[in-house]
């Protein structure tokens, strides 16, 4: 798994921390509902999420991302901020740092 650089994505875009290219399961569950999908890339304030199959939430919408782990899942609340035609990318909501780091640490791992 390659890290970006602020420099390998400066001019498109800018961003506020490092994105940790990964490829892994999760569930996603905007109001109840179980998609499951895949994490293209995560950071310590969000991720780009393949766009599930009939996914039809908007921007502001709120979801839970549910992670596999071995010892029971790990689940991360995250805002809708973009809808792509193939991905979601989405901002973790305040307060979950703990999580997220401890997240970033099992993927980069791997």
């Amino acid at each position: 798994m390659a890290l970006k650089s602020d420099t390998q994505s400066a001019g498109a875009e800018r961003r506020r921390h490092t994105r940790l290219e990964v490829a892994t399961a999760v569930m996603v569950s905007p109001n109840g509902h179980a998609n499951h999908t895949t994490i293209f890339d995560i950071s310590e304030s969000g991720a780009r999420i393949a766009l599930p199959t009939d996914f039809e939430h908007g921007e502001g919408a709120l979801m839970r991302l549910y992670f596999p782990k071995a010892h029971g899942p790990m689940v991360l609340f995250a805002e809708i901020k973009r809808v792509a035609i193939d991905h979601v990318g989405v901002e973790f909501v305040e307060n979950q740092q703990p999580l997220v780091n401890q997240l970033l640490d099992e993927l980069s791992e791997d």
